[in-house]
């Protein structure tokens, strides 16, 4: 697994932007997590089946009861327990892993009744994932407290107070956990045709800007030209591979794309072919 982490330009008012962004997304159901009760037992990882922000700004987890029972005891309800929660997000792609982002936070978990557990199924206050993970007796959804979150991208390492994550404002509705259609948008483009936008951005000469660039990694060396990181409303993160050179860019579209399908549209303008 690759993960690009040198930062080239950070502190900037559009990267803190983007991150924070970036942040809120993870926060909000994004990527894969573990738990760790490290008071209890440092060395447990607990699988998260689901993790989201509530309507009230609340940030939830769900996990098995057999895992629950296996590193905790038998029961858990009402339980309060000093726990790291870790958010990683991969790149889809098939051919290699590449790790874009991670987010990491201390705090603690306290499970709710299956009484209240209901209840929150039954009024809608939990969004999709966490919801379905939830319709089921043989879960628990916990309630994470934390004041401080860890964020870790391309651009290094960011710091926030877990509430300025929260009340970040979350991505456009369509674009909630549908991620994938944009990633697969953008890589039905020309790779040719990406490869040049991420020199165009690295020379100046398209919108966007550098996030990281360091040797390129041996998992990347033999594998596809540009792999695409991420992409939202507002524009894509590619990994360009050239020569023994691997470039993280950012690439803001004119205007923000509606639909994640469509994500193609807003591209277009950025290709080198479509300004000369």
């Amino acid at each position: 697994m690759t993960t690009p982490e040198t930062s080239t330009n950070p502190g900037t008012a559009a990267s803190e932007t983007r991150r924070l962004r970036l942040a809120r997304r993870l926060l909000d159901g994004a990527g894969l997590g573990s738990l760790v009760a490290y008071r209890h037992d440092p060395d447990a990882d607990l699988l998260v089946l689901a993790h989201a922000l509530t309507r009230r700004g609340d940030l939830v987890v769900v996990c098995t009861v057999e895992a629950l029972t296996s590193a905790l005891g038998e029961e858990v309800v009402g339980d309060r327990h000093d726990v790291r929660l870790d958010l990683h997000r991969e790149a889809a792609t098939a051919d290699v892993r590449i790790l874009v982002s991670s987010l990491h936070l201390l705090g603690r978990v306290e499970w709710v009744s299956i009484a209240e557990q209901r209840r929150l199924v039954a009024c809608g206050e939990l969004p999709e994932p966490a919801r379905d993970a939830a319709w089921s007796d043989r879960n628990r959804v916990g309630r994470v407290c934390a004041d401080r979150v860890v964020l870790h991208d391309s651009e290094g390492v960011a710091a926030w107070s877990f509430e300025v994550v929260a009340t970040t404002p979350p991505d456009p509705s369509p674009w909630a956990h549908r991620s994938l259609e944009a990633v697969d948008a953008v890589m039905s483009v020309d790779q040719h045709a990406l490869a040049g936008l991420c020199r165009d951005v690295s020379d100046g000469r398209a919108r966007g800007r550098v996030l990281a660039r360091r040797p390129v990694g041996a998992a990347l060396a033999a594998g596809r030209r540009v792999h695409c990181l991420d992409a939202d409303a507002s524009g894509v993160t590619l990994l360009h591979v050239d020569g023994d050179t691997e470039t993280v860019v950012f690439a803001g579209f004119p205007e923000p794309v509606a639909e994640p399908a469509t994500v193609g549209s807003g591209l277009g303008p950025l290709l080198p072919r479509s300004r000369s």
